[in-house]
């Protein structure tokens, strides 16, 4: 896959591979991995389109889920990460905007056929309570929706995403995990469950609908983007060797 291609590239240019979840380009991931009944998408000659703003009904908490676990996956990958804007706070896509506050040429070129950009575009919030959520004093170039409240920077908890963030950026850090070394897959006899190892770190991510229980040799759980115990489903963990 896209990990191997990257690896094999790296051995012969010498040149660190990027890694990103988001960009401007696409649908923020929380929305993008939240789909659960696709639309088909509308006439266009943008492919790209069709397959980074997908349509359909999204469950947040799912795509919320599988997006902090995709987190992981990133992290423990060699090279350099690019993080979107607003990723870390865990926003979902802004899919209801009103036309008439649409700004993306995309938008108007295609006579509205195409939503286009501006749903990941919305001014971030910072402060719940503040005007236009502590973005700015004006009256923000795109309106955020009132939701945007529970996602602010200053009501996230330890339990939240922009925590997770936090946390997995400085583990990383910690384990050396963004400097250069090996990618080695590791069999789990789960076609949904995917390992690595990175040095003394095993990365998995489990994308089933059941739990997958590592084995004990891999180490104990370091960083987890669910529950401890178990990686669950639409989850991914860190482990490692306990430490003297």
């Amino acid at each position: 896959g896209a990990v191997e291609r990257a690896a094999a590239r790296t051995a012969v240019h010498g040149a660190p591979a990027a890694w990103t979840l988001a960009n401007h380009d696409v649908h923020r991931a929380v929305t993008r991995y939240g789909i659960v009944r696709p639309e088909p998408a509308p006439p266009s000659n943008d492919a790209f389109a069709a397959l980074m703003r997908p349509r359909g009904e999204v469950d947040v908490k799912l795509g919320e889920r599988r997006a902090r676990a995709a987190l992981l996956l990133v992290l423990a990958l060699p090279g350099s990460v690019f993080l979107y804007q607003g990723e870390e706070l865990g926003l979902p896509e802004v899919l209801d905007l009103p036309d008439e506050a649409r700004q993306d040429p995309v938008f108007h070129r295609s006579g509205g056929r195409e939503k286009g950009r501006d749903g990941c575009r919305v001014p971030l919030p910072w402060s719940a309570a503040a005007p236009a959520f502590g973005f700015g004093t004006g009256t923000p170039w795109l309106p955020q929706p009132d939701w945007f409240a529970a996602y602010a920077a200053d009501v996230q908890d330890e339990t939240s995403t922009l925590h997770l963030y936090r946390r997995a950026i400085r583990a990383r850090h910690e384990l050396g995990l963004g400097e250069p070394g090996e990618v080695a897959w590791l069999a789990t006899g789960e076609d949904t469950v995917l390992a690595f190892r990175r040095g003394e770190v095993v990365c998995v991510v489990n994308t089933g609908a059941t739990d997958f229980t590592p084995p004990a040799q891999w180490g104990a759980v370091v960083l987890h983007s669910g529950e401890p115990a178990v990686v669950a489903a639409d989850t991914a963990a860190w482990l490692a060797p306990a430490r003297s």
